[in-house]
């Protein structure tokens, strides 16, 4: 393989994870363990693994643990992945856990397993389950389905202080208070650096210093406190995430902080939606539309930028152009129950409840709890009006 990636060797296998070590470790040096993070996961093949290109070509010594499914690591096998890790990292002096988002609720909660001596978390999670993070609304789906295990999800028991970089004005505030009131944490708030943190951190170019710096055990987590904010101020992460955080009646401020963020990285997609949905919002149309187009174009027509763009075309009052989208979304991401949902609404709007009811069926199937979606098929049967049953709001959480 190419371009700093190779397959490795396979320390551990199984249906749910993939454990694949890249570069010799040497006696009494470092390594890096990695948690990979949410995405759009096929089983267990091999693939690249969080970061891998980047301690490849650093020549760093990396182990990548990589599961099956977004499923927080709640697997029978996690444990025996753990101990084939263990085992790997035995002659190292310095093991650091490090992961974004899904991949840093890993590694925090395994470190302790892997022996682990530093852990650099991105964003991370206390817990998924509504049970014990009932103020989280991002995974919903996933939250309701996993099977929590109570030996990997309970409790946080660590004997190291974990290394956080979060936006501390996010939801993600309240996952790192909830950490660090299990153990000792170093906390390292970056306002408006969005989720995950990990785009800021490399706009800003502190990502890499941070890292390695914690992998030669000389990371200064005061010195980067001091000038982390002007240097995130440098960044279009940080002005997108101002646009989106900007509340309904400050609507107006957000398209001039979404236009900050687009000068500074023209060739984003992320910054072309932003600037649309804040068009959006205050419903400039005939401005929107063509970007959320070019955002389709630079993202490859990736479907978590396509359903905001079919929500637009349905406010505009394209509900054709939103079925269509819609459509395309549902069968590029089939496992999202609240694709279906809202291909349902569409149809239902147009008046072919016939087509809707088996769209709302696949959601139901997917995830019978949201109340919503029982309401609207219930709608659909009856005849009854259905704009009460807009999904969009919920669609923005």
């Amino acid at each position: 393989m190419s371009d700093g990636f190779e397959e490795g060797r396979i320390l551990f296998r199984s249906d749910d994870l993939l454990v694949r070590q890249v570069g010799e470790i040497a006696a009494g040096g470092a390594v890096a363990v990695t948690f990979d993070c949410y995405g759009d996961w096929h089983g267990n093949a091999v693939k690249e693994g969080f970061g891998e290109r980047h301690f490849a070509i650093n020549a760093r010594a990396a182990i990548h643990v990589m599961p099956r499914g977004n499923d927080w690591y709640q697997y029978p096998t996690t444990e025996a992945a753990l101990a084939a890790v263990k085992q790997a990292v035995a002659g190292a002096a310095r093991v650091v856990a490090y992961g974004s988002s899904m991949g840093a609720y890993a590694a925090i909660r395994f470190a302790d397993r892997i022996a682990a001596t530093a852990v650099l978390a991105l964003s991370p999670q206390y817990s998924v389950d509504p049970a014990k993070a009932p103020f989280e609304k991002r995974w919903l789906q996933e939250g309701r389905t996993i099977a929590f295990r109570p030996e990997l999800d309970g409790p946080i028991r660590s004997s190291v202080r974990p290394v956080i970089a979060y936006d501390d004005r996010s939801i993600d505030r309240r996952h790192v208070d909830r950490i660090a009131a299990d153990i000792a944490v170093e906390r390292l708030p970056l306002p408006f650096g969005s989720h995950p943190v990990g785009l800021a951190l490399m706009e800003a170019g502190l990502l890499q210093p941070i890292l390695h710096d914690i992998l030669d055990g000389s990371f200064d987590g005061d010195a980067v406190r001091a000038g982390v904010v002007e240097r995130l101020r440098g960044t279009s992460t940080y002005w997108a995430e101002r646009a989106r955080a900007q509340p309904r009646w400050l609507k107006w401020r957000a398209v001039g902080f979404a236009r900050r963020a687009l000068a500074l990285a023209p060739q984003s997609p992320l910054t072309h939606h932003v600037l649309a949905t804040s068009l959006d919002r205050v419903r400039r149309y005939t401005e929107s539309l063509p970007l959320h187009e070019e955002v389709a174009r630079l993202s490859d027509r990736q479907p978590g930028y396509l359903r905001p763009y079919s929500f637009a075309r349905a406010r505009y009052g394209d509900l054709e152009g939103a079925l269509a989208l819609a459509r395309e979304v549902s069968a590029a991401d089939p496992g999202r129950a609240r694709n279906h949902e809202w291909e349902a609404w569409l149809l239902g709007m147009l008046g072919r409840a016939g087509e809707a009811l088996p769209a709302i069926d696949r959601a139901l199937a997917i995830d019978a709890e949201p109340p919503n979606y029982t309401k609207l098929r219930d709608a659909l049967i009856a005849g009854a009006p259905l704009r009460r049953l807009h999904p969009y709001k919920r669609a923005r959480a």
